[in-house]
């Protein structure tokens, strides 16, 4: 079992964080400081790259697991930003794959997987007003998990 730790991570609180699903390695994390910083475990003196978008705190920050240079934050700024982080990525610079490369049924599956997440994405803008919850709609009544 390994132990990781990285110390003052954030010049303030530290709110969440996230492993890379395809790399082992990284991790996200998020704070009080209103950054967003990327660490490689292995060698936590410095982050690898670091986020200043939002004007307030970052309260969540999560990779998306299908395509791992995405990273979607939440601030009580009022803002969720998706930025992509190519140059961290464990993908090709690019390779967001193409409709041309996928067979009928992959098509499909890529589609349904985009319906889901924009509805995911849309209940929760216009669910909550004043928070950031993680979640999905279902057919029945909604869960909030906030």
């Amino acid at each position: 079992m390994s132990i990781y730790s990285i110390e003052n991570a954030h010049g303030q609180l530290v709110r969440d964080l996230d492993f890379n699903p395809n790399k082992q390695y990284y991790l996200a994390s998020c704070g009080d400081d209103c950054k967003v910083k990327f660490w490689d475990t292995r060698n936590a003196t410095e982050p690898v790259k670091t986020l200043e978008e939002h004007s307030h705190w970052v309260w969540n920050v999560r990779y998306n697991h299908s395509h791992d240079q995405l990273i979607l934050t939440g601030s009580s700024d009022s803002r969720v930003i998706l930025s992509n982080m190519v140059s961290i990525s464990s993908e090709p610079f690019g390779h967001m794959v193409d409709d041309d490369e996928l067979s009928d049924q992959e098509e499909q599956h890529q589609e349904e997987k985009y319906e889901s997440w924009v509805e995911s994405i849309l209940f929760l803008s216009d669910q909550h007003d004043h928070c950031i919850c993680t979640g999905r709609k279902g057919d029945g009544d909604a869960e909030d998990q906030s």
